[in-house]
């Protein structure tokens, strides 16, 4: 868990640090396909957006992947990637969607990613 996801668990980030904190790792439940392609985009893996869009994924199904699963998406693309590269993209991701996964399930009934 990176320090400003702790911090925000704790109600130790000032209103604009934690609008900040928002801004950089939304909560992607309940999000259409073309958002989650925007997330992607925001979070520098804006290159693979198109794997999940044409699978139609959205926040919830993101939310939902396990890592073979987005490694299906990811690493069986041979475009213009360098396999590291690639593999580097699903570690990101699935660094990120932990987060965010742990976020929704610890923020139940306190209205944290249900705003």
């Amino acid at each position: 868990m990176e320090i400003g996801e702790l911090k925000l668990r704790h109600a130790l980030l000032s209103p604009s640090e934690r609008k900040a904190h928002r801004k950089a790792h939304p909560c992607i439940d309940g999000w259409p396909a073309k958002d989650v392609r925007k997330y992607l985009e925001a979070v520098g893996l804006g290159r693979y957006a198109g794997y999940f869009s044409a699978r139609g994924t959205d926040g919830d199904a993101l939310l939902g992947m396990n890592e073979v699963e987005l490694g299906a998406v990811l690493l069986g693309h041979g475009d213009k990637e360098s396999v590291e590269e690639r593999e580097a993209a699903l570690e990101l991701l699935a660094a990120q969607l932990a987060m965010l996964r742990e976020r929704s399930l610890t923020s139940e009934g306190e209205g944290e990613c249900r705003t």
